[in-house]
């Protein structure tokens, strides 16, 4: 009996090895695409803030409506206009593109894509696990008041 016990030990740890070798690969991959696609993002936010930080230093400064167009088209390709979030944002760059400076109009714009950044900020923290608990009730309620 013994004998047919110490005969299948190997195998079973075989099994157990290869199990454990193929959890840890799948952890890993995962951990990789998770990297890449949070770095992808990060990027995202840098070109979108740069982007915008150039709007707003031509709206400011009364420059033509035409050269805020070519700003913004730029801007766009970075966006996918399905979220509220960002519909909010590009119905505030749309009226900032065809209205002359304003206090106002240049805060909301602000506040507009301070949210969109902050939204994808948490998204990104939220998928590489580290989002906390008040992010993520932050973004809801920030969300809902759009």
């Amino acid at each position: 009996m013994y004998t047919s016990i110490l005969a299948t030990l190997p195998v079973m740890i075989s099994i157990i090895a290869l199990i454990v070798s193929f959890m840890s690969y799948r952890n890993e991959r995962n951990n990789v695409i998770s990297n890449v696609v949070s770095a992808d993002r990060i990027k995202w936010i840098s070109s979108v803030r740069d982007l915008m930080s150039l709007f707003l230093e031509k709206y400011i400064n009364g420059s033509d409506p035409e050269e805020l167009k070519v700003i913004k088209s730029k801007i766009d390709l970075y966006i996918i206009f399905d979220k509220e979030t960002y519909n909010k944002f590009e119905e505030k760059l749309n009226h900032c593109v065809v209205n002359s400076y304003t206090d106002n109009d240049y805060r909301e714009l602000v506040i507009e894509t301070q949210k969109m950044l902050n939204s994808v900020w948490i998204r990104i923290k939220t998928e590489a696990g580290i989002a906390t608990k008040d992010e993520r009730k932050i973004n809801k309620i920030l969300n809902k008041k759009q």
